[in-house]
C-alpha cells in the first residue's frame, strides 16, 4: 500500500491549522455547561477514591442508627496522593486514573466543572490523536473529516463531561495506535517503541476493557510488519503488558477475590429469552450512538412517528457500513485493517461476553466508547471507485448531521443522569432534623453507603440520623425506630419495598433522583 503524501513530510502545511480550529472548537462544546448537570453516582464515585480513602462507602456501619456524619469525598483532611495507588477495594478498576484526578482536584478542587474538566481535556486531546492517525493511515483531508465528526459527536461530548476514566482510555488508545502506524510507516526506533509500550501499559492501567484493544494492536502487528518491525513492537506490546500488570497485580488479586458474586443489576437482560435479538439490536444501534449519542440509539428500533423510521433506516446503513462492508474490503484496502481489529478489539469482545454471561455492556456507552474512532474513520475513508463526485458524499452527510445534532444538543442540555443535587435540596427542605435517612439496599454490588454518599457530597452539612441497611431491621433497631412518627427511605423502589420492610409504614411522599433510585417520606400508621 502506498503511504498518503502527507504521511512523509514533517513541514507545517494547511491542515495544522485546520486541527487548530478542530480543537478549539472541540474545546467549546466539551466545555460547555460542563458543571451543569448534577454529578451521578460513578462520578461521586471517582472523587471518593481519588480522595485516597479508597472504597469507603463500603465500610460504613450498617444496622446501626448513626448521629455523627461522615464525610467520604472532601480534600479536607483526606490521605496524602500515594495512598490512591496502593488502595484496594472490592471492585476492579487501575488506579491511573484515580491518581491523575488527585493531582488534578488538589488544582482545582473538587466541584463538578473541576473534576469533569480532566475528562475534558483528554478528548480534546484525543482529537488532535485521531486526527494524527488517520493521517499517517488516509492522508491529511480524510483525517480532517474523520476529526470533524469526532469533534462534534455527541457521544465525544457526554463522555468528555464525565468524571471517569473513559476518556482517559480513549486518549491513550490512539496513542498507542499513533505509535503503531508511525512505525509501519517510518519504521521502528527506540523511541518509537518506547513510546508505544508507556502508552500501553498507561492505557492498561486506566481501565480493564482496553485488553480487547492491546490485542488488536498486537493482531495488526502480525499481521502488517516484517522482520524487525514486528519483532521490535511485540517486544515492545510485551514489555507494556509486563509493566502494567507489575504494577496492578497485587491490588488486582486482592480484587478480584474480594468480588462479589453473581451480575451486577444494571447488567442483567430484562428478557432473557430475548438476549439475542437485543444484543444484536445494541450492536447495531452503536455507530449511531456513536455519532448523535444514546438518545439516538434508543429511538433506533421504536418506529413510532415517521421520523423515527427515518432515522433508523439512516443509522442501520451507517451500522452496515462500518460494521460489514470494510471487512469485505480489507483484500484491497489495506488502510482498513486497524478500524476492523479495533471494532473487534472492543465490540467483538463485550459482544461475546454479553451472550456468554447474559449480560448487556454492548448497550452502555461508556463500555463501547473505545470502539467510536474506528466508526468515525471508516465513514470518512468510504468512497466510491469510479465515482469522484459521490467518494466523500457518506462523509460530510454524517458530518452535517452530527453538527446539526450537536447544535440542538448544546442547545437542548440533556437531563442529569442522576439529579443527587435535586434529591438532597429536597431533602435538605423536607426533612426535620429528627427524621432519620434510611438507605436500604440489598444488592452486594451497589452499598447503601454509596447513596449515603451521593446525598452527602451535596448536602455535606446534614445533621440528621442515618441508617444504612442491607436487610430489614430486626430487634433493639427496629424498637429505635418505631419510637419516631417519620423517617426517610432511599432505595432501589423505595415506594413499593418500604411498607414491606417496614410493616405498619405507609409511603407519604416519592423523590425520585434516578431511574433505579428513589426517595421516600414513611409515615408509622400502627404498630406491626
Amino acid at each position: 500500500m502506498s503511504l498518503p503524501q502527507s504521511q512523509t513530510s514533517g513541514r507545517f502545511s494547511w491542515h495544522w491549522m485546520a486541527v487548530a480550529l478542530l480543537l478549539g472548537v472541540g474545546a467549546l462544546v466539551r466545555f460547555h455547561d460542563i458543571g451543569g448537570p448534577s454529578l451521578w453516582m460513578d462520578e461521586i464515585w471517582s472523587i471518593e477514591i481519588a480522595s485516597g480513602r479508597d472504597h469507603a462507602h463500603d465500610q460504613l456501619p450498617t444496622g446501626i442508627l448513626m448521629t455523627e456524619q461522615r464525610d467520604l469525598t472532601s480534600l479536607a483532611g483526606s490521605p496524602p496522593w500515594w495512598r490512591v495507588w496502593s488502595a484496594r477495594s472490592d471492585y476492579t478498576y487501575p488506579p491511573l486514573y484515580p491518581l491523575l484526578l488527585r493531582w488534578w482536584m488538589d488544582l482545582f478542587g473538587n466541584g463538578a466543572a473541576a473534576v469533569r474538566s480532566l475528562s475534558a481535556v483528554f478528548c480534546v486531546a484525543a482529537i488532535a490523536a485521531f486526527f494524527d492517525v488517520c493521517r499517517l493511515l488516509h492522508g491529511a483531508r480524510l483525517a480532517l473529516l474523520g476529526a470533524a465528526m469526532m469533534t462534534l459527536a455527541v457521544a465525544q461530548i457526554d463522555i468528555a463531561q464525565e468524571a471517569r476514566c473513559y476518556a482517559m482510555m480513549l486518549f491513550l488508545a490512539l496513542a498507542c495506535a499513533g505509535a503503531m502506524v508511525r512505525i509501519e510507516a517510518r519504521g521502528a526506533t527506540k523511541r518509537r517503541l518506547l513510546a508505544l509500550a508507556g502508552f500501553l501499559a498507561a492505557m492498561l492501567l486506566t481501565h480493564y476493557l482496553s485488553i480487547g484493544l492491546a490485542v488488536a494492536l498486537l493482531v495488526y502487528a502480525l499481521i502488517r510488519l516484517r522482520g524487525l518491525d514486528r519483532r521490535g513492537v511485540i517486544l515492545a506490546l510485551a514489555g507494556g503488558a509486563a509493566l502494567a500488570l507489575a504494577v496492578w497485580a497485587p491490588s488486582l488479586y486482592w480484587q478480584v477475590r474480594h468480588l462479589p458474586g453473581g451480575t451486577p443489576l444494571f447488567l442483567r437482560e430484562a428478557d432473557p429469552a430475548r438476549h439475542a435479538s437485543r444484543t444484536l439490536r445494541r450492536v447495531l444501534g452503536l455507530p449511531g450512538e456513536f455519532l448523535c449519542g444514546e438518545a439516538a440509539a434508543e429511538r433506533m428500533f421504536r418506529g413510532q412517528t415517521p421520523g423515527d423510521q427515518i432515522l433508523t433506516v439512516f443509522l442501520l446503513l451507517i451500522a452496515v457500513l462500518t460494521l460489514l462492508v470494510p471487512f469485505l474490503r480489507l483484500r484491497r484496502r489495506h488502510d482498513l485493517w486497524l478500524w476492523c481489529l479495533w471494532i473487534l478489539g472492543n465490540v467483538g469482545l463485550l459482544t461475546l461476553a454479553d451472550a456468554a454471561r447474559g449480560t448487556t455492556m454492548a448497550g452502555y456507552l461508556r463500555y463501547t466508547i473505545l470502539a467510536s474512532p474506528a466508526v468515525y474513520a471508516l465513514i470518512a475513508t468510504f468512497d466510491w471507485p469510479r465515482r469522484p463526485v459521490l467518494r466523500h458524499a457518506l462523509g460530510l452527510a454524517v458530518l452535517a448531521a452530527v453538527a446539526l445534532v450537536s447544535a440542538d444538543r448544546l442547545a437542548h442540555p440533556a437531563p442529569a443522569k442522576e439529579d443527587w443535587r435535586a434529591a438532597a435540596a429536597d431533602l435538605q427542605a423536607s426533612a426535620g432534623s429528627d427524621e432519620p435517612i434510611v438507605f436500604f439496599n440489598a444488592d452486594p454490588w451497589v452499598a447503601p453507603g454509596m447513596w449515603y454518599m451521593c446525598l452527602h457530597y451535596y448536602w455535606p452539612r446534614c445533621e440528621n440520623p442515618w441508617l444504612l441497611l442491607r436487610r430489614p431491621p430486626e430487634g433493639k433497631l427496629l424498637e429505635q425506630l418505631q419510637s419516631r412518627s417519620s423517617m426517610w427511605l432511599v432505595g432501589v423502589d423505595a415506594q413499593t419495598a418500604g411498607p414491606i420492610v417496614f410493616p405498619g409504614w405507609q409511603v407519604q411522599r416519592v423523590f425520585r433522583p434516578t431511574e433505579a433510585v428513589c426517595i421516600c417520606r414513611m409515615i408509622r400508621i400502627a404498630q406491626p
